[in-house]
């Protein structure tokens, strides 16, 4: 348990909750935050528990919605907006 909540939670919800639950723990202080992958994204999609399609299309989204850019790097652009899809 970190934070008062189950490590088993980070895989509920959509993959872009989920996405988002993952950047805010481990990018979780600065209003825009660069954030490099520490794993190869097709690591990243068997950790979410997601097709590596499935990722990519999920972070387009959250692209969309101007909560972050993604590529091998992931840089927060409204950690609010990243937070509240999250649901934290």
């Amino acid at each position: 348990v970190q934070g008062g909540k189950s490590s088993t939670t980070a895989l509920t919800g959509s993959t872009e909750q989920r996405i988002a639950r993952l950047v805010c723990r481990c990018a979780p202080d600065a209003e825009a935050t660069t954030w490099k992958l520490p794993i190869p994204a097709s690591v990243l999609a068997r950790v979410l528990a997601v097709r590596a399609e499935t990722l990519s299309r999920a972070l387009s989204k959250l692209r969309a919605a101007g909560a972050l850019n993604a590529g091998r790097a992931i840089v927060v652009r409204d950690r609010v907006r990243l937070a509240r899809i999250a649901g934290d």
